[in-house]
């Protein structure tokens, strides 16, 4: 959480601007906290139980695009080129990116060693989506995104890898 917010007035502030997106997953505590410098700031906590509902931890492109102050299209630029992961729900054309490929307003440097791993080893965004947010072990509820988030890039990419295409 940001330095000087706290509390449930704070969390219900960040809901009610942004209902659908500012509380978007149970894995990750996300929110939009302000900041003078740059407007707002995504604020990711691993931690917290992950949640089982597929799609939950994304962004819409146009959400995302609007909070990084960039083209919808530039974005897409760079989920083609390799640089974003985006999935799309069955049957959608609309594209979603997982917010913890995102530190802040900065992509985390792993994503495009992740993507490129993906592709060598076959996969599709959708597989690639499923491995990295797939439970870990049994029973488990840590996922590879939370260890992209923690840092621990080669274990993931390694895991990405080894992964299997359906």
């Amino acid at each position: 959480m940001c330095a000087g917010r706290s509390g449930r007035a704070d969390e219900e502030e960040d809901r009610a601007g942004n209902e659908s997106q500012a509380a978007h997953t149970e894995g990750y505590r996300h929110a939009f906290c302000r900041s003078s410098a740059l407007g707002w700031t995504l604020v990711c906590a691993p931690g917290m139980p992950t949640s089982t509902t597929k799609f939950d931890d994304c962004l819409s492109q146009s959400w995302l695009a609007a909070r990084l102050s960039v083209d919808p299209v530039e974005l897409d630029v760079m989920r083609r080129a390799g640089e974003l992961v985006a999935v799309r729900k069955p049957g959608s054309t609309e594209w979603l990116y997982p917010a913890w490929q995102y530190s802040g307003r900065t992509r985390r440097r792993i994503i495009p060693r992740l993507v490129n791993a993906a592709r060598e080893a076959g996969l599709d965004e959708a597989r690639l989506y499923d491995v990295l947010t797939a439970p870990l072990g049994l029973g488990g509820r840590r996922r590879l995104a939370d260890l992209v988030v923690e840092g621990r890039d080669e274990e993931v990419v390694e895991a990405v890898r080894s992964a299997n295409p359906r």
